[in-house]
């Protein structure tokens, strides 16, 4: 029990600080316009405006490698459950998304790419990792 949520724990934390690295990396990648305000949700409209392709792409590859590692480690050190524990912490990563989506107000487009992609990811991961966890025993 205490290594599923340890391990569930690390997963989460090592996919964050992926998703994290990824979000640093692509805003090189754009100027920052001078003077914006982040709790001004126009000054956040013109900054998700000023976010290029490349960036765009970062970031969506480091939320799926960091759902996909999430899922993958947690499905991998958990004992039992093993697709269930790697979803739970592919979910965190989900959220965390959605909830970046939300606070930015990206466009409805990538929200629905950045979110399928990421939910994708986790699952793919967490099946990985699982291997040829049998799930029902007859």
């Amino acid at each position: 029990m205490i290594k599923n949520i340890l391990g569930g724990l690390l997963a989460v934390i090592l996919g964050m600080l992926i998703v994290r690295f990824s979000i640093g990396y692509s805003q090189k990648l754009y100027t920052i316009p001078e003077g914006l305000d982040a709790s001004n949700i126009e000054d956040r409209a013109i900054l998700v405006e000023s976010i290029t392709r490349e960036a765009k792409i970062i970031l969506v590859c480091g939320h799926m490698i960091g759902a996909f590692l999430a899922g993958f480690i947690a499905a991998k050190m958990s004992n039992r459950a093993k697709l269930g524990t790697g979803m739970m912490a592919g979910m965190v990563i989900l959220i965390g998304t959605i909830t970046m989506l939300i606070m930015m107000r990206f466009p409805i487009g990538f929200f629905a790419l950045l979110t399928t992609t990421t939910l994708f990811a986790a699952y793919a991961g967490s099946k990985t990792g699982s291997g040829s966890e049998v799930i029902i025993d007859a």
